[in-house]
């Protein structure tokens, strides 16, 4: 990747740009997962925090 993507924002746009077509969110969710994997071990590691009671 030669763009430099600091926001979660730009990464979330960046991966729907990337869909050739329609997506539903979950698949849009997926691709997101795919391509910033990261994204996803940090959504992750605050929903456990959150079930946890904070």
């Amino acid at each position: 990747m030669n763009i430099e993507l600091t926001t979660i924002n730009d990464k979330y746009v960046y991966a729907l740009s990337a869909a050739a077509d329609w997506l539903t969110v979950s698949e849009w969710a997926l691709q997101v997962a795919e391509v910033f994997p990261d994204l996803l071990a940090n959504a992750d590691a605050q929903a456990a925090w959150l079930v946890k009671g904070f």
